[in-house]
């Protein structure tokens, strides 16, 4: 388990993987996550909606999620992922999916053996047993590609708690 002190800022790269850990990228649709430690109510919100990052980057096919001045007490980080994923069949026109995560990651009230960085990865729902990355197929194109029958939804199950100081992995 990394520990960071609870007053500092922080960043963590987030790997995206599908249900048998195979890296997948960028989300291709609308997705948040809140992140943390005792209750939900004082969550650090990332995330990228219509195309807008908040608190986060891309870096390479992973996520930087950068934590300044988040206001998260000390505790293990926890969060919840949620995906909405375009489907005809809602009335809304998406599927809303949740995926809670326990991350290797405590925030501590001394200090940290990690200053300001660390790994984490996120298994999120694929379409057809691959992901549909967002440079390959816009919105538009995965929308009528899921209404035409193309792609189905399917969701990973299984979480890697993969975690280190080396952003090169």
């Amino acid at each position: 388990m990394k520990k960071i002190n609870y007053r500092s800022d922080f960043k963590t790269r987030l790997k995206l993987t599908d249900h048998s850990g195979t890296e997948i990228g960028w989300p291709g649709y609308d997705w948040e996550a809140f992140f943390y430690t005792g209750s939900r109510s004082n969550a650090y919100r990332v995330g990228c909606m219509d195309g807008t990052p908040v608190n986060c980057r891309r870096d390479g096919d992973r996520v930087m999620a950068v934590f300044d001045n988040h206001q998260l007490g000390p505790g293990r980080i926890r969060a919840d992922f949620h995906s909405y994923i375009p489907d005809p069949d809602y009335p809304d026109g998406t599927q809303h999916v949740v995926t809670p995560l326990e991350l290797e990651i405590e925030l501590v009230a001394g200090p940290g053996d990690v200053p300001t960085a660390a790994d984490a990865t996120v298994p999120l729902p694929v379409v057809n047993g691959g992901f549909v990355p967002e440079e390959h197929y816009t919105r538009e194109e995965t929308e009528r590609a899921i209404a035409a029958g193309a792609v189905r939804a399917i969701y990973g199950r299984d979480f890697d708690a993969g975690f280190g100081n080396d952003f090169n992995n």
